[in-house]
This record gives structure tokens, C-alpha cells and sequence, in this order.
């Protein structure tokens, strides 16, 4: 029998446990990676394990040894803003406070983006996501941080809320991201580094899993992370969560007027999981 909630086994590996593991790694202490000199997390945002094993024709280096141990469980949402978040402070989404992509914020009863409109809906970044960062954990332990990105969102909300005590790095393609955060790692012993790489996530909303960009969008990135890390750099690939496409004949779409939407204030979250 499937359970309606979703759940995962007591042992499994949950993404909300990198940083801790990053910062273990990074002291040499006891834990499932072993000691770094520096350590580089590689964010491919969108890109889940199913996914993944359906192209690996496309993605050789990425799927080269890849095993069941090495798949991690998402949290829920599986949305960008609740799970990234979740990887970057270690937290749950109803502990960091971003629990999807539009939510209701009950003091001004509205529904805020918190992806991409902070700016907009005029939220305070430090009040919404209160929970300490993973580069203020680890600059406070010694350890240098940086966030690898692209320039536009060197100072969003998402940044803010996200990225605190990280110096910010923008770099364009998928490649140079890649160098910029193994150079940094080199040069900066001790160092955090975080480098995220959105664009098989975009391509999948704008054009579908399966689709020539998705595929070629894949395709960059592996041949991005190609490259070895420098000597005593440890790197750790993972994404946020996984995509699936929806057929036309799957979707439910209410109309205005439609019955199931009397008196339904706001509708948030994203079509995949919506908030009522």
C-alpha cells in the first residue's frame, strides 16, 4: 500500500544533511565523506536521480558509478526555494520557514513568492529565514566561504536569505563556474565553497524533461564537471530535487467560477503542490 504522505526510510540519506557533512568534512571529523583540505558543493539544481539514469548517455560523467547509495531523498516541497534551503542551513522547510514557492504570509494576509519576489512583496530575508547558513557555520569554525553564481543574483532576496556569510562570485557558463569555485578551493585552503548551476532546472520548466534544450542543457553541465577537482579537494554533486513531466491529458485546470474555489482566499505553492 502507498502512503499518502510522503515518507523515507529511518536510514536514508536526506539532502538536508550536506551541511553538516561539508563542515565534518572540513574538520576531519568522523563522518560519511572523508577529510578535505577544501570542500566544493555543487548544486545541479532540478536534476533528480530518475532523471538522471534515463540520460546517462548524456551525462557519462556524472552517472559514471553511481549506485543506489549515492541517491538522497529530497525534503517536501520538492520545490527549489524549500529544498535549496534546505541544503544550504540543514534545516526542514517548516523549520527555515520556506516551505514554497508562493506562501501565505498571514500578517498581511497575502501569498509572497519566495523565489523571486522579496523585492517585490517586501520581505525581510533575515526575518523570514531566521536559521544560521552553512557559510556563517563554517566562517564562525575558520573556514573561508564563497557561493559561486550567476551575476543577477549576487544580491536578491533568495541571495540573502540563502547565501549569508558567503562572499559571492559571479561567473557566466556552467564551466567557469565549475573553475572559478576548484580555483578558489585551491588557492584558499580550508575553504567552503558553493557552486550553483540552475540551468537544466530552467530548461526543464521552459521545455519539458526530454526535450533538445533540457538535453543539451544536461549535456553542458556534465561536460562542465568533467574536469578533475584540484589534489585534496573534495567535491559533493547533488541537486535540490528531481522534474517530471505532466501530460496534457493529467492536468486539472479550474476556471473562474469554477465551484471547488468558493471561498478559497489565496491560492499559493505551484501547480505540482498547491497551497489553498
Amino acid at each position: 500500500m502507498s502512503l499518502i504522505l510522503p515518507s523515507a526510510p529511518a536510514t536514508a540519506r536526506i539532502i538536508s544533511g550536506v551541511a553538516d557533512d561539508l563542515i565534518t568534512a572540513l574538520e576531519a571529523g568522523p563522518g560519511p565523506l572523508a577529510p578535505a583540505r577544501s570542500a566544493v558543493l555543487v548544486i545541479v539544481d532540478g536534476l533528480g536521480a530518475i532523471q538522471l539514469r534515463a540520460h546517462a548517455g548524456h551525462a557519462r560523467h556524472l552517472t559514471a558509478g553511481l549506485g543506489k547509495k549515492d541517491v538522497a531523498y529530497s525534503v517536501f516541497p520538492t520545490t527549489t526555494a524549500a529544498a535549496l534551503t534546505s541544503i544550504l542551513t540543514g534545516a526542514s522547510p517548516g523549520e527555515h520557514g520556506l516551505v514554497g514557492y508562493r506562501v501565505l504570509d498571514r500578517d498581511r494576509d497575502r501569498a509572497v513568492n519566495l523565489l523571486s519576489g522579496w523585492e517585490s512583496d517586501g520581505i525581510d530575508p533575515r526575518a523570514w529565514q531566521p536559521r544560521p547558513t552553512v557559510f556563517e557555520r563554517a566562517v564562525a569554525k575558520g573556514h573561508p566561504a564563497y557561493a559561486i553564481g550567476i551575476a543577477k543574483y549576487a544580491r536578491s532576496g533568495f541571495t540573502a536569505a540563502t547565501l549569508r556569510g558567503a562572499e559571492f562570485v559571479a561567473a557566466k557558463s556552467p564551466s567557469e563556474r565549475v573553475e572559478t569555485a576548484y580555483q578558489l578551493a585551491a588557492d584558499t585552503p580550508g575553504s567552503l565553497i558553493y557552486c550553483y548551476l540552475p540551468e537544466v532546472d530552467k530548461a526543464g520548466h521552459q521545455y519539458g524533461v526530454d526535450s533538445a534544450e533540457w538535453i543539451a542543457a544536461l549535456e553542458d553541465i556534465d561536460h562542465a564537471l568533467a574536469s578533475e577537482p584540484p589534489r585534496q579537494v573534495g567535491v559533493l554533486i547533488t541537486a535540490d530535487h528531481g522534474m517530471v513531466d505532466v501530460p496534457a491529458h493529467r492536468h486539472i485546470v479550474l476556471d473562474h467560477g469554477d465551484a471547488r474555489l468558493d471561498g478559497v482566499r489565496h491560492i499559493g505553492g505551484e501547480p505540482r503542490m498547491l497551497h489553498v
